[in-house]
Parts: structure tokens; sequence; C-alpha cells
């Protein structure tokens, strides 16, 4: 009984070297910098162009609103002891009022902007992923990682860095110092 279990245990071994070593050969990993591509990338700097003239229309409004508050509260001030207590607490929530307005629109202002941002950048990531899926399936590769600042990748062999080819793919002339 005990040389069945050992040799069915001596076979499992045996086994599952072989399906490791068989899976290691197979294993082809690669690296990008997603980063470095949608720097150069066309697409990218013209989303960019416009989220910046989008945010200075939203935020003309935040412009007017701060200069209305800034006005009110100098009114108030000047005012100061000439008005009576209801008129002075009327002021007050006035002027309370038109902060929360001011902090209000900040936020929306942001959640516009990245919500915008999402809009634009999609159809970009989605061009830049099916060029990596290309390389992907043309080199063989199982896993193509992303060297970026978020992702700490303290080694690559440059053999395996696809960020040129991609970029080569994507029509954009990276500098020499991005290899």
């Amino acid at each position: 009984m005990k040389k069945y279990f050992l040799l069915i245990f001596v076979q499992s071994v045996f086994l599952l070297g072989i399906a490791t070593e068989t899976y290691a050969q197979e294993t082809k990993v690669g690296f990008t910098n997603i980063e470095i591509i949608l720097a150069y990338y066309s697409p990218t700097q013209q989303v960019e162009k416009e989220l910046s003239q989008y945010r200075k229309d939203l935020e003309k409004e935040i412009v007017k609103m701060q200069q209305l508050y800034q006005e009110k509260l100098s009114e108030t001030q000047k005012k100061g002891n000439k008005l009576n207590p209801k008129e002075k607490e009327d002021k007050i929530l006035e002027i309370q009022d038109l902060e929360q307005k001011i902090q209000k629109a900040i936020a929306d202002t942001e959640y516009k902007l990245s919500s915008k941002q999402t809009v634009l950048m999609q159809p970009i990531l989605n061009e830049i992923q099916g060029k990596i899926n290309e390389i992907a399936k043309e080199d063989n590769y199982t896993y193509i990682l992303n060297q970026t600042s978020s992702l700490n990748l303290l080694y690559g062999v440059e053999t395996f860095d696809i960020t040129n080819k991609l970029a080569d793919k994507l029509n954009i002339e990276l500098p020499p110092l991005s290899k």
C-alpha cells in the first residue's frame, strides 16, 4: 500500500514538474510605458487642449460667483454697524449661501472635467489597447505590463520593451531618450 502511494506521489511530482516547465517555457512577458505613449500621441494632446478650454469655460462662472461673493462681503463689512441685527443676519446668510454655491460649483467643475476626460480618452485608450493586443498576438506575448510610475517594474530586458513598436503602430515619433 505504501509503495502504491509512493508511486502515485512520485508520478504526481514528475507530472507537476513537467507542467511547470512547459508553462514557464510558454510564458512571454513584455512591457511598455503608456505614459510616454500618451504624452506623445497627438489625439491625447488634442484632448488636453479641449479639456483646458472646457476648464476655462467652467471656471468663468466660478470667477463671477467669487467676484459677487467679494462684493457682498465688502458691502456687508462697510455697512457693518449701520445694519440692524436682522439685516446683518440676512447678509451673513446670503454670503454663506453664496460660499456654499461656490464650493458646489468647484466640485461640479471637477466632476464634469473628470467625466469629459473619461469620455474623450476612452476611444484613445481603446485604440492603444487594440495595438497592444496586435503586438501581443504577433510576437506571442502572454502578458504585457505597463511600466509607469504606478507600476514598480524594476527590471525588464530591453528586447521585451514594446514601447517603440507600439509608438510605430500609432505613428508616434518618440524622442531618443524614451527607449
